[in-house]
Formats: structure tokens, C-alpha cells, sequence
């Protein structure tokens, strides 16, 4: 399942390009991080840091059943090595659940890496390497 994710990600409209190579298409940004209903509070807003570039991100669903969610940069990041920070904040601005973690992408053509939101405070590798 996790191989499949990096392909709904990279193909989200709310993601850019950023592979070299016109014959791979658009890669999207390169890092996923996803989670099931309930793993993380719903409302208010998430905020992305990959490598100290941050931004704020809707989550979206993926694979169209509701059983998945996830956000990704809107921009492409060209170092291998990441990490990355999910900050997630209520209505009123004060931080709820923040989870890290880091690791590397793979990929020949479109280097990418997944990361998995659930319990406690980490973000876990699931597709790349840590």
C-alpha cells in the first residue's frame, strides 16, 4: 500500500513539480506524510516543515475511499535527506500534536519518502529509508 501512496501524492493538485527529467512526469514534491481518520485531530490547521522550509497544508484524502489522509509540500525539495516536522494547531492557534521525523528519499527517477502520522510524537518511515 505505502509504494502506491507516492503516486496519489505526487499526482495531488495541491503539489508542483520538481523532477529533473521530463520523461518521469510530474513527481510531485517528493515527501508524503499521511494518516488514518482519528490518528490526528481534525480542524484547525497543519502546518509542514520539510528541511526548515514550512508552510501551512490542507490535508486531502487519498485513494478516493476516505480511509486515508495526507498533505505534502507544494514544492519540490532536491536534497535526498529531510526532515520533517507536522505541526497541528486548533482554532485558536495553540499546538495539539506536533510529530518529527526524518529519513531519506528513493527513487531513481522520482526520489521520494512517505511518512506515517500515528501514535506518540514520531513520524514514521514508511516508504524510503531512515
Amino acid at each position: 500500500m505505502a509504494t502506491a501512496l507516492v503516486g496519489l501524492v505526487a499526482v495531488a493538485p495541491l503539489h508542483s513539480g520538481g523532477c529533473t527529467s521530463t520523461a518521469c512526469g510530474d513527481c510531485g514534491s517528493g515527501v508524503a506524510v499521511w494518516w488514518r481518520p482519528g490518528d490526528l485531530p481534525a480542524g484547525g490547521t497543519f502546518e509542514l516543515c520539510v528541511n526548515d522550509a514550512c508552510e501551512v497544508v490542507e490535508p486531502a484524502p487519498l485513494g478516493g475511499d476516505g480511509r486515508l489522509l495526507g498533505v505534502s509540500p507544494s514544492a519540490a525539495t532536491g536534497e535526498r535527506q529531510v526532515g520533517v516536522l507536522l505541526t497541528v494547531r486548533d482554532e485558536s492557534g495553540e499546538i495539539v500534536r506536533q510529530l518529527g521525523g526524518a529519513g531519506r528519499k528513493v527513487g531513481d527517477c522520482c526520489p521520494g519518502i512517505e511518512l506515517r502520522a500515528g501514535a506518540g510524537d514520531r513520524l514514521t518511515v514508511e516508504h524510503g529509508s531512515d
